[in-house]
């Protein structure tokens, strides 16, 4: 991989700054990430592909992916991850290049996020990614014929939270991991409880990473299974 000259330069700053959380990562890393954002930057001027404020792109984008990422426990089964409704790549490419060594699909149905996600892809050279313009419903549907369950399954503003559960039971083999935001969970009410035939159980909140003030920025981990 190597990342055009001209580009990347003001992002690559904001990256090495002590501080950022992102200031130890291998240099090839942090190119991966600054090209992205920059990538995001030039599209998003024409096909508005997130609503997050340019200013908060290093908080919202990079840290608060990078947290889902450090969340997924170290000891998983084999098998691919999934962004599901991944829109502009949020968290997914930032997990795809903090994590190489896993297979990651991202999933949407609409064509200009994935159109930008495959130039993304092609650009930064992540042979890890998988792009997939579909709805999950069908994904779930695909897996009883061409594609894997999936072991970890991101969920970032995707639906409230019953319904992103349903949707996650579609596609998660039995043991998976749920990784969503932790500002729209309730603990209460999502701990053991069923839906659509899957058991949930919340395993920890994580959120260590320097950088990340957020209250809601925590991650919420839980594991299916099935119901007894």
């Amino acid at each position: 991989y190597r990342p055009e000259k001209t580009m990347t330069t003001a992002w690559n700053r904001k990256l090495r700054e002590p501080g950022s959380g992102m200031e130890t990562l291998d240099s090839s890393v942090r190119g991966r990430l600054a090209e992205y954002l920059e990538l995001l930057e030039t599209w998003n001027r024409a096909y508005n592909l997130t609503g997050i404020p340019r200013e908060k792109w290093m908080e919202r984008i990079v840290l608060e992916s990078a947290a889902a990422a450090h969340s997924v426990p170290r000891k998983i089964p084999d098998g691919p991850w999934i962004d599901m409704g991944t829109g502009a790549g949020i968290p997914g490419i930032i997990v795809a290049v903090l994590e190489p060594e896993h297979e990651i699909h991202l999933v949407d149905s609409r064509a200009k996020r994935t159109d930008f996600l495959v130039h993304v892809k092609s650009r930064l050279n992540l042979q890890n990614t998988r792009i997939i313009r579909d709805r999950i419903e069908n994904v779930a549907d695909r897996i009883k014929t061409d594609l894997q369950p999936y072991v970890v399954a991101f969920a970032r503003a995707l639906a409230p939270m019953p319904s992103v559960l349903a949707l996650a039971c579609g596609v998660l083999a039995s043991g998976g991991f749920l990784i969503v935001p932790g500002g729209g969970v309730d603990g209460k009410k999502i701990v053991l409880s069923e839906h659509q035939g899957c058991r949930w159980e919340i395993l920890k909140v994580r959120d260590n990473l320097s950088g990340l003030k957020r209250t809601d920025s925590w991650v919420v981990m839980m594991k299916k299974g099935a119901m007894q």
